[in-house]
């Protein structure tokens, strides 16, 4: 029981800043950090296994090739795009599936044999070929919720001997990510928001037709994340720890000074 006037201004005040604090957090408790790009070697130069692809991640059959994102954030944020760019030599795209997998677990198909009426992923219906143009590292390929064009129709009205991306033939360089003709709109880089961008991202590559190879030369990631309010933060935790450090005294009354002679 409260005996002294001034044990109970305390813990007002106590309350007071610890509530303000709060308040402040939640109001302003994340600020968006400066978009960042993780990019690999540049000169990876690894093989796609031809035609192995059976639908699985198993290594034999796909080229799997990781980057390791340790950003200043905590979240991916969801006001700015992420990208995800391929500089890819093979013949032939409609032959290939790649997917992208976020340290969550979370898998995003970003392309799946373009051109191509095949309904399911990657090996599941043979050799089902799509567009027979060609992608070549020289024109680096973006992956981007907002593209105009979605990734089904990559490499359409290109013949066999153009290359995906070159100006010089009038075809894009960025596409919507797209799982197949059927379900093109099923597939976006936006349901990675709000997930930790911390970890292992996986990059997919697989080839379910035979007699065209090729190679991954180097990929990247560009995001933005969400960070903590450094202001905010601090206040809350100073807040929560005077409540959590504040000594509880017994009430002493006090005794009346002797009086002087």
């Amino acid at each position: 029981m409260l005996t002294n006037g001034r044990e109970k201004i305390a813990i007002v005040r106590s309350s007071a800043i610890s509530c303000a604090a709060a308040v402040m957090f939640a109001a302003g408790a994340a600020q968006a950090a400066p978009i960042q790009t993780i990019t690999s070697d540049p000169d990876l130069n690894l093989s796609i296994p031809d035609g192995a692809y059976d639908g699985s991640d198993d290594p034999t059959a796909t080229l799997v090739h990781t980057l390791d994102l340790h950003a200043p954030g905590d979240f991916i944020a969801s006001d700015t795009p992420l990208l995800v760019t391929l500089w890819l030599d093979h013949d032939y795209a409609g032959d290939l599936t790649i997917k992208l997998i976020s340290p969550a677990g979370t898998e995003i198909f970003l392309l799946n044999r373009p051109g191509s009426m095949a309904f399911g992923d990657g090996g599941d219906l043979g050799q089902v070929r799509g567009s027979n143009a060609n992608l070549g590292s020289g024109f680096p390929i973006t992956f981007r919720d907002d593209a105009l064009i979605g990734a089904t129709t990559m490499g359409d009205n290109l013949s066999n001997s153009d290359i995906i991306g070159d100006p010089l033939n009038g075809s894009s360089a960025e596409y919507r990510p797209s799982f197949n003709f059927y379900f093109a709109g099923l597939q976006s880089l936006s349901l990675l928001n709000g997930e930790s961008a911390h970890g292992a991202w996986q990059l997919h590559i697989g080839d379910a037709a035979t007699g065209q190879t090729g190679a991954l030369q180097q990929w990247s990631i560009e995001l933005a994340t969400v960070v903590p309010e450094p202001t905010a933060a601090a206040m809350l935790a100073a807040g929560l720890l005077l409540i959590a450090r504040r000594p509880r005294h017994a009430h002493h009354p006090r005794h009346p000074r002797p009086a002087r002679d």
